[in-house]
């Protein structure tokens, strides 16, 4: 027998055995989504309306420092009222697992995107060719140049961009004519190459920050964090700041000494976070698994820019997304 639910719904996942049949007194009717820090569920009051039910993953339940910021994003949530911002029910900070239920918003269908209706803000992202003879790299760096040997694996780490965002969204990629037909090999036919825009370098958006480990990047970064930390927004919510610990460069691939190793250097698209694997396994995997718990309804992916990150940049800098009208 099944119940039906007042409102058309779109489809989701159904419950695994795994998965549990009610949470605090709410019936789970499917999975809305799964990230690092646990499951999103559609469940129903006792009156039918329907709910976004986070339940915290096991794991993490018996972390005390892990319950008492569990309980303060509650309590933020809480203080947040608005129209674009889902009501908060109720919530179980005390249980055995964790969850916090709040109002359910039905998203926006996308016709446009594979995966139909998770984050589709942007009309589509914008890449460069990179074909300069001219101009060096941003770490200013004599011996790399846009035209010297790098040169082709940089423009093989723009096409593999390129490609995986349009998995997600449209990718227009910007090429002088004389590179237009290198770069529509590279890309295939996913990514639009225009060549009435000419352009001969790969800093398509040059305004993402990019911290290494030592001198006055990583200090500037160190100090942004402190005043972000204390930061509230206009209605006096504390901003809550992730850290994105960087790998260890003694177990990174590349041996360049200015290479760039930033995780924080990624780009968000409709339904997917873009970024970079260096080689350290670990750490590679803790700032997958930490992009996952800050996009929960995203798939994460991670890709070798060895290349890009040898001319002191990385995925942030070389897009730039247009929002939709």
């Amino acid at each position: 027998m099944t119940t039906e639910h007042p409102g058309a719904l779109p489809a989701f996942a159904a419950l695994t055995a795994d998965d549990p049949q009610e949470i605090g007194g709410y019936r789970l009717h499917a999975r809305l989504g799964s990230g690092g820090m646990g499951h999103v569920y559609l469940a129903y009051t006792p009156g039918g309306r329907p709910l976004a039910l986070k339940a915290v993953r096991p794991e993490f339940a018996g972390d005390p420092e892990f319950r008492r910021r569990f309980v303060q994003e509650v309590a933020n949530a809480r203080r947040i009222h608005g129209l674009y911002t889902a009501q908060v029910v109720d919530a179980g900070v005390d249980a055995v697992t964790p969850w916090l239920a709040t109002a359910y918003v039905p998203p926006p269908r996308c016709t446009r995107c594979s995966v139909g209706t998770v984050g589709c803000r942007w009309r589509r992202c914008c890449c460069s060719w990179p074909a300069s003879r001219r101009h060096s790299s941003r770490s200013t760096a004599p011996e790399w140049s846009t035209a010297g040997p790098k040169l082709p694996g940089v423009q093989a780490n723009i096409a593999l961009i390129a490609r995986t965002v349009a998995q997600y969204e449209p990718v227009t990629l910007c090429a002088n004519p004389a590179g237009a037909p290198a770069a529509r090999s590279a890309c295939g036919p996913s990514v639009t190459v225009l060549d009435t825009i000419p352009v001969d370098d790969c800093w398509m958006r040059d305004t993402g920050l990019v911290f290494t480990d030592t001198d006055a990047w990583s200090q500037d970064a160190r100090r942004q964090y402190q005043i972000l930390s204390t930061s509230t927004d206009a209605q006096g919510t504390p901003f809550a700041v992730t850290q994105l610990q960087g790998p260890d460069y003694r177990l990174i691939r590349s041996t360049d000494p200015k290479f760039v190793a930033a995780y924080a250097n990624y780009c968000v698209c409709n339904g997917a976070v873009i970024s970079t694997q260096f080689g350290d396994a670990r750490a590679d995997a803790a700032a997958k698994a930490t992009l996952q718990r800050l996009f929960p309804d995203r798939v994460v992916e991670q890709l070798d820019l060895d290349s890009l990150g040898a001319g002191g940049g990385g995925i942030h800098c070389v897009t730039q997304q247009q929002p939709r009208p």
